[in-house]
């Protein structure tokens, strides 16, 4: 069940009270919480994944696939936390008030995936944290460039100087699985016990692991593509670099990543499932493939970035520590949980927070089960308000990315988008012989959300947001929760043009510029990137100086130079550029609308809007179908609304000529740059100069295809449905179907004119939404 707004509120009262800071001179000054605090991420709440029926949806445990700890009762062995509770402290403020809302999302996909009751986490109070004796017995969070977390509760001989249990945490979004929760889920996962799924030795060849298995080998291994093989390289000779690849253990000694790949050895160490054919795949704790593809499946084929526990990741820690699969569900509102007081407090101070109580316990302590039928629910309110601000609240975020984006999007949603940039797959698909294109994800770089300090921009929206028939247009009613903040050219667009790019040319028309290649050819995308993908110390100067770049960095990597180009603020690094650019849109018209006009995909898909019509979706109340059906066409005039505003429109059109004018430059200034390679076998590589396309040329051309398609999307969007729209409620048979009868039976004439009420309301509805229609339709293209 997907967290409530009153359940994040009292998360928040559980864990994030006002704090005290300790300083000890045996490590860093650590956040303590104060005493009488409930503590804890989300405390004692439980709060699962169920099936309707009030249990888990897995009742019957499924197949262990797992890795662990092998947990003994000597002072040398790894150890169990007590009764799965994780006491845990910060070791600043700054470090508390980055990651503590993030860590409460992480644990949440832990519940959300099953596992609840006996598997808390306690932050102590600062009498239990000053004294250093007990610094063995809680871990320690700190802030750090990468990701670590000691397994388990583990020796101090284990701990490499250490003094106690550590997680290392990184807000950095380019390492892990490129999500800040999920990234944090999987040290969760290390906390209580759990390794890498890979490392099960069953899965690993004769070369690597006694177990002899068939799922990972030197072929589907690449230790040569781990970022730090050539760092290390430099220090092995070929016979040690090839054991550093297959031993963990030598692996180690050289603090060399493979490490976090290869299988346990040591049987006393671990324990692993044995009788299972294949890992689980979908386990948080397994590396995906990822850009480098390091680790793949035997086949070839990715493994996926997961971000989010597998039922086999919660059924091995429940066996770990001897915990029932099956657990009771109680809800936050159930009149039996222990929270249930300071919830309705919480409610009460919140009158308009949409939270309900739980219906009334059946006698065996599990809330009255929803049915699972396709009928509406009793509950459905049908007028436009309730359903606008159902819809609003319900729209996927436009700045989170389908790969980054976390299960329950409306959590810390504004805090979440202020640290992540905007990303896309470039050339994600087939090449014209249908083999994968070479995807790249391109990101921007961060940007400030609405309502942060300091950002202060124009709100574009209805006056009435939710309404069905009022078309008044300004920023009135500004809520921060209503409106998104806005690049007016999407990152997509950007990320789509190398797409579009590669489908210009046939998919051997490159030869790849690296030497070591000897000559192959490759489609557009992987040339443009194995030209483009610079390393970590070269650079190139401003491409565009006519773009007006302002910031006082001259040198940066090619695809840098494009995320400097699109509105930006990085808080850390003190750089920001073209912020007035950045606007705040009105949620619904924002996503899916405008997202979906500018990508390829339906902005509703057409199916859906002729069932919402003809009052035929299923678990939607026929009257409350075409008010669903005329809000989405609402949004879509929204956006017509708002890119014809005249800043608008002088946004669009900058940031159309600046990103064209940085790819242009970047197009001709590489045949003087060629890409280096540093520091791999053979010393310094030099690639093959980039061949000039022509890029620029072909943005503009680009450019004006994007606008029109985006424009005559949302035209044949608006004109189609509304003759459905007319059809169904305006037509002859329409007003025929509402004329009473008194030959008809009571129910048949209250049917009569529970119809001709619902075909007035629409009717008046498709009235000014024609008006509105015709005022807006002929958007012309603003360059």
């Amino acid at each position: 069940m997907a967290p409530s707004f009153c359940t994040i509120i009292l998360s928040g009262i559980l864990a994030t009270r006002p704090v005290l800071a300790g300083s000890r001179a045996w490590e860093s000054s650590i956040v303590y919480t104060p005493p009488g605090n409930a503590g804890g991420l989300l405390g004692s709440i439980t709060r699962n994944t169920t099936n309707g029926t009030g249990l888990y949806a897995f009742e019957e445990a499924p197949e262990k696939r797992w890795v662990t700890i092998n947990p003994g009762d000597a002072t040398s062995d790894d150890h169990l936390w007590p009764d799965g509770k994780i006491s845990y402290c910060y070791e600043s403020t700054e470090t508390k008030e980055l990651f503590s809302a993030d860590l409460v999302e992480a644990r949440i996909l832990w519940e959300n995936s099953g596992l609840g009751a006996g598997f808390d986490w306690e932050e102590k109070d600062s009498s239990f944290c000053n004294n250093a004796a007990n610094r063995p017995k809680f871990l320690l969070i700190v802030k750090s460039d990468g990701l670590s977390c000691t397994t388990g509760l583990p020796p101090l001989n284990k701990m490499n100087g250490d003094r106690g249990p550590l997680m290392r945490l990184t807000a950095d979004l380019d390492i892990g699985k490129q999500n800040l929760v999920a990234n944090f889920a999987h040290q969760m996962g290390h906390a209580w016990g759990l390794h890498h799924e890979h490392q099960n030795p069953a899965w690993w060849s004769s070369d690597y692991a006694a177990a002899g298995g068939n799922i990972f080998s030197a072929s589907n291994f690449k230790c040569e593509n781990l970022a730090d093989y050539a760092s290390v390289s430099q220090k092995l000779t070929a016979e040690q670099m090839k054991k550093a690849c297959t031993s963990r253990a030598f692996a180690q000694n050289y603090q060399f990543s493979a490490a976090e790949y290869l299988p346990f050895t040591d049987s006393a160490t671990y324990r692993a499932s044995k009788s299972m054919d294949e890992p689980d795949w979908d386990s948080i704790m397994i590396y995906g493939t990822g850009d480098s593809s390091v680790l793949t499946k035997p086949n070839g084929d990715a493994i996926k970035q997961n971000i989010a526990p597998s039922q086999q990741d919660v059924a091995g820690l429940k066996q770990l520590y001897s915990v029932s699969p099956k657990s009771k569900f109680n809800r936050l509102g159930s009149k039996s949980n222990t929270k249930l007081s300071k919830f309705k407090d919480i409610r009460k101070k919140d009158k308009d927070s949409g939270c309900a109580e739980a219906d009334d316990d059946d006698d065996d302590g599990t809330p009255t089960a929803s049915s699972s039928s396709s009928m509406p629910t009793a509950t459905q309110k049908v007028d436009c308000k309730s359903i606008g601000e159902e819809l609003m609240n319900s729209a996927p975020s436009p700045d989170e990315p389908l790969e980054r984006r976390h299960i329950d999007d409306t959590l810390h949603r504004r805090r979440l988008e202020k640290r992540k940039p905007k990303s896309g797959w470039a050339c994600n698909g087939k090449d014209q012989n249908g083999n994968d294109a070479g995807k790249w994800l391109m990101e921007s770089f961060n940007f400030p959300p609405s309502g942060s300090e300091g950002f202060d921009s124009v709100a574009y929206g209805y006056n009435s947001p939710h309404s069905c028939d009022n078309y008044a247009w300004g920023s009135a009613f500004y809520e921060l929760r209503q409106y998104d903040t806005e690049h007016v050219l999407e990152w997509s667009v950007i990320t789509n043009f190398f797409t579009t790019v590669n489908l210009q040319y046939q998919p051997d028309d490159f030869v790849s510029p690296d030497p070591n290649d000897n000559g192959k050819t490759m489609n557009f995308c992987r040339y443009w990137r194995a030209s483009w993908d610079f390393t970590r110390q070269q650079y190139i100067g401003n491409p565009a100086p006519q773009a007006g770049l302002s910031s006082t960095v001259t040198q940066r990597k090619p695809m840098e130079w494009i995320a400097a180009a699109y509105p930006y603020k990085e808080e850390r690094k003190g750089e920001e550029d073209f912020l007035e650019e950045l606007t705040l849109l009105q949620r619904l018209i924002n996503s899916p609308a405008k997202n979906n006009m500018f990508s390829s995909s339906a902005i509703i898909k057409d199916d859906t809007m002729l069932e919402l019509i003809e009052r035929r979706r299923d678990k939607v109340l026929p009257e409350r179908a075409p008010r669903m059906a005329i809000q989405n066409l609402r949004s879509v005039v929204g956006v017509f609304k708002y890119m014809q505003e005249p800043e608008v429109a002088r946004i669009f059109r900058d940031e159309k000529v600046r990103i064209g004018a940085i790819i242009d430059g970047i197009d001709r200034t590489l045949p003087q740059n060629p890409r280096q390679i540093d520091g791999r076998p053979g010393g310094l590589r030099t690639f093959t100069p980039w061949q000039t396309l022509g890029l620029g040329a072909k943005w503009d051309t680009y450019m004006n295809d994007v606008f029109a398609t985006a424009r005559d999307k949302g035209i044949s969007f608006l004109d189609d449905n509304i003759q459905r729209l007319n059809a169904e409620y305006t037509s002859q048979a329409a007003r025929d179907k509402a004329i009473d009868d008194p030959s008809k039976s009571a129910a048949e004439r209250a049917e009569i004119a529970a119809w001709a009420a619902l075909r007035r309301d629409i009717a008046g509805y498709i009235t000014a939404l024609e008006t509105e229609w015709a005022n807006v339709r002929n958007w012309a293209r603003p360059w």
